[in-house]
């Protein structure tokens, strides 16, 4: 039960840190001059994979690199991120070609300049897979039932663990004597048939399985009378003859 709950507050974790971070980082970034997307293709596998929310800061187009990964708003407003192949001048205005890592050929047309929105600076795995998301109201309301379930059954894994410690004391005796039990079968089984421990106990021999007699029969085995005498009529009853095997005669 402990590594199942263990797994479940890892993912209880997991799903706060994406549900909550991710959406905030993405609000707060403007504001220091980046924005945060989510990849939704796989284009620039292995580099970026999938699922990855990127982390985009303004860069001027006459600073890109060959190499540089940059991200772009096309003409239908889908923005996409490619990498550079090659920084051009056409007419006095900066052009830039790029193409997806994992496709074949460029893209169709280069890339002008207002339309860059900035460089890739760094990427999160699985992190856009959140954005998106917490981004439409029905994957919202899947978010949260994903995480009140997980919240239910920790609570419910807790109650059954309290449960169980606060067991009655008759159910725990019970699991104690049964122990007792099986112990003392234990114990007959090792010991040969027909073997036991002597106690004298005032001219009387007691031959028996028990390994815990009365503490004045102890003190009479090892040569203690003092009490013998005195107490000879109160422990009558215990003053038995048993054979190896634990019956009476």
């Amino acid at each position: 039960m402990r590594p199942l709950r263990y797994i479940l507050s890892a993912l209880i974790g997991v799903l706060i840190a994406f549900g909550v971070l991710v959406p905030a980082a993405s609000i707060l970034a403007p504001a220091v001059g980046r924005q945060v997307f989510a990849i939704r293709g796989q284009s620039m596998s292995p580099a970026i994979p999938m699922g990855a929310a990127i982390v985009v800061v303004e860069r001027p187009v006459s600073e890109l690199r060959v190499g540089d990964i940059v991200t772009w708003r096309a003409a239908n407003g889908a923005y996409v991120t490619h990498r550079v192949l090659q920084v051009v001048e056409e007419g006095g205005q900066l052009f830039v070609q790029t193409q997806g890592d994992a496709n074949d050929s460029p893209d169709p047309s280069a890339v002008p300049a207002d339309a860059i929105v900035g460089v890739v600076d760094a990427w999160v795995p699985a992190a856009g897979y959140a954005l998106i998301m917490m981004s439409t109201p029905t994957g919202l309301v899947s978010w949260l039932s994903f995480g009140l379930a997980l919240l239910a059954t920790d609570a419910l894994l807790a109650g059954m663990k309290a449960s169980a410690a606060d067991a009655p004391p008759a159910r725990q005796s019970a699991r104690s004597d049964r122990f007792a039990r099986l112990e003392s079968l234990w114990r007959r089984m090792r010991r040969p048939k027909g073997t036991g421990w002597p106690i004298h106990f005032v001219g009387i021999t007691v031959q028996g399985d028990d390994l815990s007699p009365l503490e004045d029969m102890a003190r009479c085995a090892k040569g203690d009378h003092s009490r013998c005498a005195t107490e000879v009529q109160p422990r009558a009853d215990a003053i038995v003859q048993r054979d190896g095997a634990g019956a009476r005669k």
